[in-house]
């Protein structure tokens, strides 16, 4: 090789050697800090989405870099991010993030210091929107997809309010949350030992497959926050002595009146409060309470203001083995209630419409549901034809009663 030729190479990677020294310092302008782990987004060829930045965001962050320099001089502050753009790249993600931290809510230094403990700043969408307004004693129906935070939505509110009214083991329970399955009411009661780490409230679970002795035993010595399942808290209600509940904060949704008019969901006393839901053929139940001197307040609820849910509810029973399987036995348990009511001549059970109950209990249609219920349906005939009544004669042949077909 001639001693030229070998000088023009040498130039040549010289040149390059300065080229790729001038490329490193643009790239050392340009690149922003990041933190160093392996989590970084990465598009399909293995580029981070922050190496895939637009020539327009380059630029604007060099002049925001000059700007600020030039702020530093003069002694002024610098030019930050708008807080909303940064929420939105770094906590929004997946849709379920909100912008509202935990630190802006009205809540006690113990729940609080519980917060931070477990490690969360911001809220959820559902905590965001549905904290607020139980703090403040509201009734509240949310719903949201599994993972986005609903558990501490609805007992940050219930915890603060038996803080605030200062519970102790002697006031017995104050809120009860009721969960579908035995494994639902331990994540939540797990929840609820986390939240409650500061305060002095208790709090205790009951679930069927546990010991119930042990249960009973707990709820006499006092259990302010209670997570149980349906039927094992129904048994409780019904057969632990000393088992104070009549300091509950919410109401009790009473869905069949009972025998006795003066037996309603009042609590002890009759001091409380009980609301009844009362088809058009019971309206004369109201008779009864009046004669009983029960004192009644009737409202008329205004269909127009009320949001259409049932397509929803009704997919999700459905599709839901666990929900379908209780919404069953809830039909079930309410036909045959009503059945053997005393009141025969108000809550007549061949009198009743089998469609508008089904769909009460989120069902396009009525199950199939052996009810087991002796027919007596000749001795209504006639009187259910009078008053306009449905007749669904249930016997051992029809266990499922004649079903009433929507014409589309």
């Amino acid at each position: 090789m001639a001693a030229s030729e070998e000088e023009t190479l040498q130039e040549m990677e010289e040149n390059e050697v300065e080229e790729s020294k001038k490329g490193d310092k643009k790239k050392k302008k340009r690149k922003r800090k990041r933190p160093n782990n392996s989590s970084k987004a990465l598009s399909e060829n293995g580029d981070s989405k922050e190496d895939m930045k637009q020539p327009d965001e380059e630029e604007e962050e060099e002049e925001k870099e000059k700007k600020n320099e030039e702020r530093k001089e003069k002694g002024e502050d610098e030019v930050k991010d708008s807080p909303t753009k940064k929420q939105k790249k770094e906590r929004n993600a997946g849709g379920i993030m909100s912008s509202e931290p935990f630190s802006q809510l009205e809540i006690s230094e113990f729940t609080m210091n519980a917060i931070k403990d477990i490690g969360f700043q911001y809220m959820t969408q559902i905590q965001a929107r549905a904290i607020p307004p139980l703090l403040q004693g509201k009734d509240v129906l949310g719903a949201a997809r599994t993972g986005s935070g609903k558990t501490l939505a609805f007992l940050i509110p219930a915890i603060e309010l038996l803080h605030r009214e200062r519970f102790n083991p002697r006031s017995g329970t104050g809120v009860i949350v009721i969960c579908p399955t035995r494994e639902l009411a331990i994540q939540t009661h797990e929840v609820a030992t986390e939240l409650l780490k500061y305060h002095e409230q208790t709090h205790g679970l009951v679930i069927g497959g546990a010991s119930r002795r042990g249960e009973a035993e707990r709820l006499v010595n006092g259990v302010n926050l209670l997570i149980a399942t349906p039927g094992r808290l129904l048994d409780h209600l019904q057969n632990t002595r000393r088992f104070i509940y009549k300091n509950l904060r919410d109401w009790i949704v009473q869905y069949d009146p009972p025998d006795e008019p003066k037996v309603t969901a009042r609590g002890e006393g009759a001091k409380g409060h009980a609301l009844l839901f009362l088809i058009p053929e019971e309206l004369q139940f109201l008779r009864y309470l009046k004669a009983a001197r029960v004192p009644v307040k009737e409202y008329e609820i205004n269909e127009k203001k009320l949001l259409n849910v049932q397509s929803y509810l009704e997919k999700l029973v459905a599709n839901n083995y666990d929900l379908n399987r209780s919404a069953k036995d809830a039909y079930r348990s309410y036909i045959l209630a009503y059945n053997s009511h005393s009141m025969k001549d108000i809550f007549n059970v061949h009198r009743l419409d089998l469609q508008a109950v089904a769909t009460s209990f989120c069902f396009s249609s009525p199950p199939k549901i052996n009810l087991g219920i002796d027919s007596s349906a000749p001795k209504f005939r006639k009187g259910s034809r009078k008053g306009g009544g449905s007749n669904h004669g249930f016997s051992e042949t029809n266990p499922y009663g004649r079903q009433t077909v929507k014409k589309v």
